[in-house]
């Protein structure tokens, strides 16, 4: 028996505490759900209980359960200071998390970025035999969304997402800014944000001249994104961001979108070392955009790439088979 706790974490986390669940029943294990932790903490010792957050696993562990498996969205007392700026509750979570990883059943982390973080952090040495990696995704692959013939054509830009401060819009407004400047030919920005009017205040203050403001459901992005060439994810150099793998990534892959991405993203790094056609902000990226805008950009080697890389690292079906592999090891 196994109780996967949701707990309200949002749509993508239940998004793959439902693919954990589906890979336990794969392996013969009658599989329960709950968003209440009170009822997990009701559940027999040796049931296996299924979290994504620090403090619930932590709890528990510390409760006598032994068969706790965590997956690991992010590191959370790095999140936590980040926001909060408090260290009494960094060096509490941090405490937890060692814990975690210590004493529970599984683990599953989203990048290898992460498990070396910890390792250096806490003195560790994971178990692969023991975890998973299993990078944030939230979209299936689109293949009609690399059809339009005038994909690659157009240089359209496009930004997905709120406007929270570590997703460094306004960075990314400026990006966008010096490839108008730069007279790069066809360029249009493309944002799709629910927070449009602040969206407005700041393309008027850098002086944005082409773009489209606009708000879709995450169903309706593909058909969106269809005409767009381009999909910015800058973020700033910091732990949290190096171990991530943003679900914006795999939106703009399914989506036929060559990325221009932060090196900082060190998870996503080593994904686009597989690739050629993407673009690193941090390196020259107005000659890489120069270059792409007059060389002609065949869709369907964009498509093969896409898809390869697309199915190696964010194929949700491909993870719970291989996951089930593992559990089945363990459990």
């Amino acid at each position: 028996m196994a109780l996967v706790v949701k707990c309200n974490n949002g749509i993508v986390t239940d998004e793959y505490m439902n693919l954990i669940g589906r890979a336990l029943e794969g392996v013969g294990i009658k599989v329960d759900y709950t968003e209440n932790l009170s009822q997990a903490l009701k559940a027999d010792k040796n049931e296996i209980i299924v979290v994504a957050r620090t403090v619930e696993s932590y709890k528990l562990i510390s409760n006598g359960y032994k068969k706790v498996i965590t997956w690991f969205q992010g590191i959370e007392p790095e999140e936590s200071y980040m926001a909060h700026h408090s260290k009494p509750r960094y060096w509490v979570l941090s405490h937890m998390e060692k814990v975690i990883l210590k004493k529970g059943l599984f683990h599953i982390f989203v990048s290898d970025e992460m498990v070396r973080h910890y390792e250096k952090k806490y003195g560790l040495s994971i178990d692969k035999s023991k975890s998973y990696i299993m990078p944030c995704q939230n979209t299936d692959f689109h293949e009609e969304a690399f059809k339009p013939l005038d994909k690659y054509k157009r240089n359209i830009f496009a930004y997905t997402g709120s406007l929270a401060v570590w997703q460094k819009f306004e960075d990314t407004v400026k990006a966008y800014k010096e490839i108008e400047d730069a007279g790069i030919p066809d360029s249009e920005f493309w944002v799709y944000t629910a927070e449009q009017e602040k969206a407005k205040e700041v393309l008027l203050e850098y002086g944005v001249k082409n773009y489209k403001l606009d708000f879709v459901e995450s169903g309706h992005l593909p058909e969106a994104l269809s005409s767009a060439k381009y999909g910015f994810i800058i973020r700033e150099d910091t732990p949290v961001n190096k171990v991530a793998t943003p679900t914006k990534i795999s939106t703009y892959l399914a989506c036929g979108l060559i990325p221009i991405y932060s090196k900082c993203l060190s998870a996503f790094s080593e994904i686009a070392s597989e690739m050629h056609f993407v673009v690193c902000h941090d390196s020259e990226f107005l000659e890489a955009i120069r270059r792409n805008s007059k060389e002609k950009i065949d869709n369907e080697k964009v498509l093969m790439e896409f898809q390869r890389i697309y199915r190696k690292y964010f194929d949700s079906s491909l993870h719970q088979q291989r996951l089930e592999k593992k559990l089945a090891e363990v459990i």
